[in-house]
């Protein structure tokens, strides 16, 4: 049997990750709500389990790939492996979540196949000429449609695109094929061997009610301290980061918030210097309040601020923290 669309789902530790369902929700928006052509592959060391629970769940097929190599995340070998599962079942439109990975795995599985390949989409036009992908670019200041020229096409969907799939099953109450393949004669020219997770002092990233979060825009690592003293004087606070602050090794990477990093939904956010990259704005789409302190008028993060603060933080951010002891010391 062949169908339309794979979506390739990631798991760690043969855990699936839950932001990869939202792919399920992409392939339903593209197929006008029939997911009858569109089959899921699982990769991983023992995802038996995961498998029949998901089948069950979403009345989709599954391919169920084994690997004693796909325990962490390995996009050479996935990569092969999807080859494989192409060859098998011919889709036209392999979809992965927009993650630093899975556009090495994209990218190298476009080249061997030649297939075109459009990474961050965020959305599609569907008409008589075909599909049209939709994605930011410049910082997210321009947005760019893309049309594949070839008969395969490679996409990574963004996280936050679009929202996680319902739970009632699309099959209400059929049970998805399972197709069980296993390629032991396929090797990786590496092998992960382990998860390292940094270590937080702290309140963690994703438990913080209130979080201050550095961007680019705050000149330098000296400047951190300004976050740190303002997300002292709430209870249960603390900093996060852009990518290019993590990049810069201003901060670990376990502050990072985006797509690359962590999503988060805090009663407050605070965003200093960051100009609001798509990847960054699918990090904080659950953030109850938004605050938003730029010099650039047009920073993209302000049309999705609740407050915007047209001023250099380094005169605000000390005021700021001024004001808001001296009104409960007179408390």
């Amino acid at each position: 049997m062949t169908y339309d669309t794979l979506l390739v789902l990631d798991t760690i530790e043969d855990r699936l990750s839950t932001q990869s369902r939202e792919l399920i929700t992409f392939a339903a928006a593209i197929g006008c709500g029939d997911n009858s052509r569109t089959l899921l592959f699982l990769p991983g060391n023992n995802v038996e389990a995961v498998g029949r629970a998901l089948a069950e769940e979403t009345g989709l097929a599954i391919v169920i790939c084994r690997h004693e190599q796909l325990v962490y995340p390995n996009p050479d070998l996935l990569r092969l492996l999807i080859q494989e599962t192409m060859a098998e079942f011919a889709p036209k439109l392999v979809c992965f979540l927009h993650t630093m990975r899975n556009c090495q795995t994209a990218s190298a599985l476009a080249v061997a196949i030649g297939a075109s390949s459009i990474t961050a989409v965020e959305s599609f036009i569907a008409d008589e000429h075909g599909m049209t992908f939709q994605r930011s670019i410049a910082n997210g200041k321009l947005r760019q449609n893309v049309r594949p020229t070839t008969t395969t096409t490679i996409v990574t969907v963004l996280v936050g695109a679009f929202s996680l799939p319902d739970k009632a099953p699309s099959g209400r109450g059929l049970t998805g094929q399972l197709y069980r393949r296993n390629y032991p004669h396929i090797a990786s020219s590496c092998m992960p061997l382990e998860v390292c997770r940094e270590t937080e002092s702290g309140a963690r990233l994703e438990d913080a009610d209130v979080v201050i979060a550095a961007g680019r825009g705050i000149g330098r690592q000296e400047k951190l301290p300004l976050l740190k003293d303002l997300a002292s004087l709430f209870p249960n606070a603390a900093v996060g980061a852009s990518r290019p602050v993590c990049d810069r090794k201003w901060l670990p990477f376990s502050h990072q918030v985006g797509v690359t990093g962590k999503t988060i939904a805090p009663r407050l956010y605070m965003a200093c210097g960051i100009s609001g990259s798509p990847q960054h704005l699918a990090g904080i789409k659950g953030a109850h309040c938004i605050v938003a302190i730029n010099t650039d008028p047009h920073a993209v993060i302000f049309s999705v601020a609740d407050y915007i603060v047209i001023d250099d933080l380094n005169a605000f951010l000390p005021l700021l923290a001024h004001k808001y002891r001296e009104r409960f010391d007179h408390e």
